[in-house]
C-alpha cells in the first residue's frame, strides 16, 4: 500500500508525543459513498463472492446500536491512533500472583492500552497435574452463530457454513451432520475433559472469536457502555466454556479479521476489547484483551515466558475497490457514516492506512519487547499463520534476530503443528501452531465422526524450562500429534538441546502438513491405528475401542444412506 494511491486520501500524518503515548493522526477529505441497504444477520449476510464490478453490492448487515453510542460518528473524518513503539506499564508496583491483572480503571477508548505490558503473573504453586507439569490450552476461530438461518427450533451456537456451494465454491465439500453443525460444542467439551485431567493455568485465544462478523453491533461506543446486547457473549462464550478445569480460567487473546467484521471494519471490535472490563452479567471476568497489541510475562518456579499478543489483520486489508469478498476495508460493505469515530477507521479510504500504521508500530514494538526479553521463552500469539502473504517476510527477519521460540496462530480452519524440523516450516527452528479448528466456522476439509482428523480441535501445551510439548487434540479427544520444542537462540539457527525429552518414546503421530488425504495412518494396506500409534490411548489416558465397521459398498448408491447412518449413530 502506498499513501496517496486512493483518491480522496490525505497521505501522511504526524507523530505526536513519545513512544509510550504517541497518537498518529490521519484524515480523509472529499469523496464519499452512498449508504447501502440492510440485510439479516444470519448466513445470508455474508455473500463473499460479491464483487464491485460484476454484481451489485451485497447488503450491509444490520448492526445493533450500543446504548451511549455518539450520534455524530458520520461527521468524524479524522482518526487518532495510539501506537506506542515500546512496551509501557499501566500498573506500577503490582504484586505477582497467579492471575493476569488489567488496570482497574477502564480506558476511555478501546485503543488506549495499545502496547501495554501487564504486570507479571506468577504460577509458583506446585501443580496437581499427574505429569507434574504446568499446562496451557490454545483455541481459535471458535464463536459460532447464535441463530440457524431458517430453522428457529435449532439452538446455537452453530458453525458458520464456509463450505456452502453458492458463496464459497472453492471451499465446497460435503456437510457432515452432527459434526459440522455443532463443532464448537464438541471442541469445548473436549477442552473441558482435558482440563479435568491436565488443569490449564490459562487459555490462549488466537482470534475470530465471533462469526460471521464479530459482535453484531457497531463500533464507536465508549468502553464504559459495554454490554451483551446481542447475546453472543453469553451464548458463544460464557455458557459454552464451563465446567471443572475451565471455570475461572483466563482467556488471553487477540483480534481476528472476523472480529473486525470480516469484509468490513465497522463491527464492534472495540467492544471485544471493552469486555475485558465488564463487571456485570454475563461476564465472569476471565476475558483479557486490553488492547490491539500487548504483552505479559508468565513466571514459573524455574522459568519464565514472555507472551506478545499482536494484531496481524493488516494482511486482510487492501484498497477499497479490491476483493470485496475478504477485504476489511471493502467499499461495498463499509457504509458511509459507519466509521468507528476518532479511534478509526472512519472510512474505507483511510482504512488501509489505519491498519498499516498499526502494523508498522507493532514491528517496532516487537523489536523493542523481544530485544529486552530475559525470559526463557518468547512466544508470539497472532491470528494469521506466519507464512506467505500473511507477513512471512517480516517473520523471517524477527524470528532469527530475536530467537522467537513459538508462534501461535489460527485463521486457517483446521489444526496444524509446524515443528522446528519440519521441511514445510520456512521459519525453522522457530515452530508455529495453526489452531483454527475451534468450531465457530466449518473446517477446511471433511471431518470424521470418530475424530480421526485434523479439522476441529484445540491444542494443549505442556510447559517446562527445557521444552514445550505440543499436543494437537481433535473434536473426539484423540491426540493427533505430539511435538516438542526447545528454546531458540537469538541470532542463530541453534536451539538448546540436551537431556531427556517429554517426547521420548512417544511417536509423533500424523503431521497435518504431510498427512495424505484419505490414507489410514499405517498406510493404505494397514488397519486403522487410532492416535497414530500414540500409546493406543485418547487425550485422557483411556484406551481406544475397536475401529467402526466400514460402510457396505452398496451404501454409495443409496440416497438414504446418510440419513440411515445418522439415525443409527
Amino acid at each position: 500500500y502506498q499513501a496517496g494511491a486512493t483518491q480522496g486520501m490525505q497521505a501522511g500524518g504526524m507523530q505526536v508525543g513519545g513512544t509510550q503515548g504517541g497518537y498518529q493522526a490521519g484524515a480523509t477529505q472529499g469523496g464519499g459513498m452512498q449508504a447501502g441497504g440492510a440485510g439479516g444477520d444470519g448466513y445470508g449476510t455474508y455473500a463473499y463472492d460479491t464483487t464491485t464490478t460484476k454484481k451489485a453490492p451485497a447488503p450491509a448487515p444490520v448492526l445493533q446500536i450500543i446504548p451511549g453510542m455518539p450520534n455524530n460518528l458520520a461527521e468524524v473524518t479524522h482518526f487518532e491512533q495510539k501506537l506506542p513503539t515500546e512496551p509501557w506499564l499501566a500498573i506500577q508496583g503490582a504484586s505477582c500472583g497467579p492471575s493476569f491483572q488489567v488496570p482497574q480503571v477502564a480506558p476511555e477508548r478501546a485503543t488506549d492500552y495499545n502496547g501495554v505490558a501487564l504486570p507479571d503473573a506468577c504460577f509458583m504453586e506446585p501443580t496437581t497435574n499427574p505429569d507434574g507439569k504446568h499446562h496451557v490450552q490454545v483455541v481459535g476461530d471458535w464463536g459460532g452463530l447464535m441463530h440457524h438461518p431458517w430453522n428457529q427450533t435449532v439452538i446455537g451456537p452453530l458453525a458458520a457454513d464456509h463450505r456452502d456451494r453458492n458463496h464459497f465454491k472453492q471451499h465446497y465439500r460435503p456437510y457432515v451432520f452432527d459434526i459440522d453443525d455443532f463443532a464448537q460444542a464438541k471442541v469445548a467439551e473436549q477442552m473441558q475433559k482435558r482440563a479435568m485431567k491436565y488443569d490449564p493455568d490459562y487459555i490462549l485465544n488466537v482470534g475470530d472469536s465471533f462469526y460471521w462478523g464479530g459482535i453484531n453491533a457497531r463500533c464507536g461506543a465508549p468502553v464504559s457502555h459495554c454490554s451483551d446486547i446481542t447475546g453472543q457473549w453469553k451464548g458463544a462464550f460464557e455458557d459454552m466454556y464451563t465446567g471443572p478445569g475451565i471455570d475461572g480460567k483466563q482467556w488471553l487473546g487477540v483480534l481476528g479479521n472476523h472480529d473486525y467484521g470480516g469484509y468490513m471494519f465497522s463491527a464492534a471490535w472495540d467492544q471485544i476489547i471493552a469486555y475485558t472490563w465488564l463487571r456485570k452479567e454475563p461476564s465472569t471476568q476471565r476475558w483479557v484483551i486490553p488492547g490491539q497489541y500487548w504483552k505479559v510475562t508468565a513466571k514459573y518456579p524455574d522459568f519464565a515466558i514472555d507472551y506478545l499478543f499482536v494484531d496481524t489483520n493488516v494482511f486482510d486489508t487492501w484498497l477499497p475497490e479490491a476483493d470485496q469478498a475478504h477485504n476489511i476495508c471493502s467499499k461495498d460493505h463499509n457504509v458511509r457514516g459507519w466509521g468507528c469515530g476518532v479511534i478509526g477507521p472512519t472510512s474505507p479510504e483511510n482504512c488501509p492506512k489505519w491498519f498499516h500504521n498499526l502494523w508498522n508500530a507493532q514491528m517496532q514494538w516487537m523489536s523493542s519487547a523481544l530485544g529486552a526479553s530475559i525470559a526463557d521463552w518468547q512466544i508470539v500469539v497472532v491470528h494469521h499463520p506466519p507464512e506467505g502473504m500473511w507477513g512471512a517476510k517480516d517473520w523471517k527477519k524477527l524470528c532469527p534476530q530475536y530467537g522467537i521460540d513459538l508462534i501461535i496462530a489460527g485463521h486457517r480452519h483446521r489444526q496444524e503443528i509446524h515443528g522446528p524440523n519440519s521441511e514445510s516450516n520456512v521459519l525453522r527452528p522457530t515452530a508455529y501452531i495453526v489452531s483454527g479448528g475451534g468450531g465457530g466456522i466449518t473446517a477446511e476439509n471433511t471431518p470424521e465422526h470418530n475424530g480421526a482428523d485434523d479439522e476441529y480441535g484445540f491444542v494443549d501445551l505442556t510447559l517446562s524450562k527445557e521444552e514445550i510439548k505440543i499436543e494437537a487434540i481433535s473434536h473426539s479427544g484423540e491426540i493427533r500429534s505430539t511435538t516438542c520444542v526447545t528454546p531458540r537462540q537469538p541470532g542463530s539457527m541453534q536451539v538448546l538441546t540436551g537431556g531427556p525429552s517429554m517426547c521420548d518414546g512417544i511417536p509423533p503421530g500424523p503431521r497435518p502438513e504431510t498427512l495424505p488425504p484419505d490414507v489410514p495412518y499405517g498406510g493404505a494396506d494397514q488397519p486403522y491405528s487410532p492416535n497414530g500409534g500414540v500409546g493406543g490411548q485418547d487425550a485422557y489416558g483411556q484406551p481406544w475401542g475397536p475401529a467402526p465397521a466400514p460402510a457396505p459398498w452398496w451404501s454409495a448408491f443409496n440416497p438414504f444412506a446418510p440419513l440411515v447412518d445418522r439415525l443409527r449413530r
